[in-house]
């Protein structure tokens, strides 16, 4: 049996865009991501990572982009999401997160040294203009 698709939640507000720094450091920063469970949709599982791993109420939004990780081979999918109410963040996860945050889009090329999937970048151009 296959993996479960891990959905990552670009959830973007007036502070930048939400990472969160792994514990593993394999990646140091990333977004907040986890694998779908039973029939949830994507939507649904982004709301319930971002909840689990950062405390943050999200609405999730559409589809940005598909695809298999070059990394890992896991399939991804990247949703558009936006915090419900205020943009305080906490670390849900200890286990796996040691810091989350929000970070500016420039900071993302520091960050995310091997690069952020095109169509991600291209989303983050347009919700997070400078």
């Amino acid at each position: 049996m296959s993996e479960p698709t891990v959905v990552a939640a670009i959830v973007t507000s007036d502070e930048g865009v939400l990472l969160g720094r792994r514990r593993d450091g394999k990646p140091l920063w990333t977004f907040i991501a986890g694998a779908m469970e039973g029939k949830e949709t994507p939507q649904e599982t982004a709301v319930r990572e971002c909840m689990e791993e950062t405390g943050l109420p999200i609405v999730a939004g559409g589809v940005i982009g598909e695809r298999d990780h070059p990394k890992t081979g896991r399939h991804m999918v990247y949703v558009a999401c936006q915090p419900v109410n205020g943009t305080d963040v906490v670390v849900g996860d200890p286990e796996e997160l040691v810091e989350v945050a929000w970070r500016s889009p420039e900071d993302l090329d520091e960050l995310m040294p091997f690069g952020v999937f095109e169509p991600v970048a291209d989303h983050l151009r347009r919700t997070l203009k400078s």
